[in-house]
């Protein structure tokens, strides 16, 4: 197997705005990420090979995530509220269906 890569080529997207931190891309190409100096998670879906849009991913809380292939779930990493010691755990969100996703 050949083990080489291209030269890196910088993103033609908003995505670059923000100081991007472990992103991740789901199955259909769609990209999230987290902005450090934001403290949110976003996404930017995939249109025609590029990401020409940002958008906030609406959580309560958490870091690192990760979405699942077929974002039906974004996992992600929050200090506990409830422990004294406040340590990191690691909390699932569930996608919600759309109405009119449930009809189906």
């Amino acid at each position: 197997m050949d083990n080489t890569w291209s030269n890196a080529i910088k993103l033609d997207s908003p995505i670059n705005d923000d100081d991007v931190f472990f992103p991740i891309q789901a199955k259909n190409e769609d990209l999230y990420y987290y902005d450090i100096s934001k403290r949110k998670t976003y996404y930017s879906p995939s249109k025609n090979g590029g990401f020409p849009e940002v958008q906030e991913v609406e959580i309560e809380c958490g870091i690192h995530g990760f979405i699942s292939p077929s974002q039906d779930y974004l996992l992600v990493n929050a200090r506990n509220k409830e422990d004294d010691e406040r340590k990191n755990d690691t909390y699932v969100y569930l996608r919600k269906k759309m109405e009119h996703e449930q009809s189906q």
